[in-house]
């Protein structure tokens, strides 16, 4: 029969691990405080909260800095894979996975703005198959396999798709009994698949311009959400695949502005299994935007890329489902009698049970790989008699 191995939990991918007599520390002198914690790395001292004043003096932030952004810079400067959210944030999607691979740049970039539902803080970035997981820096991602109340070792299974079956690849059907729990919003107009282009006009600068979808009403779908807008971008982003556009501030793309390619805090295990089979060429699906101000580089923006190799993706850009339902497949026939599918797509942001605030925001990546086991337990229940 089918063999599966369990392997070792992995939480110390999961949650940054800082040593329990640090809580002891604030009961010691600050000076002795100060010098104990200089010791630490910045992801460390992130994790413990600390206050900003102590924060200054531990890190040497000069007075006139601005802390959060004085933080941003450096965890962009170490590579670290934690971005920085502040409580205004705002993110946008293009899953046109097309965009950067077949059009030039003079043509707009279509975003769909979205609710983040995130508070301020720090988060780590994880990748996944088609996908992504942010998290706050001291808490655990929903998709991997261990939570705040349990964790399941990971299976690595020799069942048909073996090289897609491992470890984190079954998160889907235990997440609440690790101590998650999840929101969903419904959101099939964002799927990669049915993804439109609307074609807007208008280019005006030296770097990019904010077009609002009502200037052009003849190449407008009547369809197209209200929250799309379109940017035409002087500088090549470089990238390929379906973009995450997370600003920290409004704007940025009106000023002179430099991409730096970053790595993720981790890769998922299902991402890492596909990209060694086909033999995939490592490629950065984190960038940091920054912006000069005042002879200063700031922060500005994140972009999450999805560059998935032809071969094993579906249809290519972003993909997320709901753990809670079927991933049924709406059929389409278009005026020329080709049938296409309508691809179900759910945004996910979580928390876990015992808080009252969301913690995390994922595209949940692939159905075809994470949800099969989460699908047959669905069809089961299904089948029972009642």
């Amino acid at each position: 029969g089918d063999e599966a191995e369990e392997q070792p939990c992995k939480c110390s991918q999961g949650v940054t691990i800082t040593d329990p007599l640090l809580d002891n520390i604030y009961d010691l002198p600050q000076e002795l405080q100060i010098k104990i914690l200089q010791k630490l790395d910045l992801a460390s001292l992130l994790s413990l909260r600390l206050f900003p004043a102590l924060f200054r003096e531990v890190l040497r932030v000069p007075r006139e800095e601005q802390l959060e952004q004085w933080i941003a810079r450096e965890l962009v400067r170490q590579d670290l894979g934690i971005i920085y959210i502040p409580g205004d944030n705002s993110i946008h999607l293009s899953n046109d996975e097309e965009y950067n691979n077949e059009y030039e740049t003079d043509f707009p970039l279509h975003l769909e703005k979205l609710s983040s539902g995130l508070e301020h803080g720090f988060y780590k970035v994880r990748e996944l198959f088609g996908g992504f997981d942010l998290v706050k820096l001291d808490h655990h991602f929903l998709t991997s396999l261990c939570g705040p109340q349990y964790c399941f070792p990971a299976t690595t299974s020799s069942m048909e798709w073996a090289t897609e079956r491992r470890g984190n690849w079954n998160w889907a059907c235990n997440y609440g009994e690790r101590g998650f729990t999840i929101k969903t919003e419904h959101r099939d107009d964002l799927a990669a698949k049915g993804w439109r282009r609307t074609r807007l006009r208008g280019k005006t600068g030296n770097h990019c311009q904010q077009v609002s979808s009502s200037s052009d009403e003849d190449d407008v779908d009547e369809d197209d959400h209200d929250n799309k807008i379109a940017i035409v971008l002087e500088q090549d982003l470089d990238l390929t695949g379906s973009l995450v556009i997370i600003s920290i501030e409004e704007g940025w793309w009106r000023r002179g502005w430099e991409m730096r390619s970053s790595r993720s805090y981790c890769k998922d295990d299902v991402s890492v299994a596909l990209s060694e089979f086909f033999e995939e060429e490592e490629q950065s699906r984190l960038s940091a935007i920054t912006s000069q101000e005042g002879g200063q580089a700031r922060v500005v923006a994140y972009i999450l890329s999805n560059n998935r190799p032809d071969l094993v993706c579906r249809d290519g850009g972003f993909h997320s489902f709901d753990p809670n339902q079927p991933s049924i497949m709406e059929h389409k026939l278009d005026l020329d009698n080709s049938c296409w599918e309508k691809e179900m797509f759910t945004i996910i942001r979580y928390g876990y049970q015992n808080e009252s605030s969301l913690c995390g925001f994922s595209l949940t990546g692939d159905c075809d790989y994470y949800k099969l086991p989460r699908e047959q337990e669905l069809q089961e229940e299904g089948d029972k008699p009642d």
